[in-house]
């Protein structure tokens, strides 16, 4: 997934810094809020948007758990 103009996914999250990181969790939970606010208005979701907010989810909650290693 592209964020900032990085392709961001749970394969190499590790790789950028915990500034990059911070930037990214607060940009996907944005992107979260606004595709759940978009879905509301819909009566059946299809399955990209199903799997793009389950996509999403799990890759703020590995970047959340990296940013809470590294400032340990």
């Amino acid at each position: 997934m592209k964020l900032y103009g990085y392709e961001v996914n749970r394969f190499n999250y590790r790789n950028y810094s915990t500034s990059q990181l911070k930037e990214f969790q607060i940009a996907l939970k944005s992107n979260i809020r606004v595709l759940k606010e978009n879905n509301q208005n819909k009566e059946q979701l299809n399955r990209f948007d199903i799997d793009r907010e389950r996509d999403m989810h799990e890759l703020v909650t590995l970047i959340i758990r990296e940013i809470s290693i590294r400032e340990k």
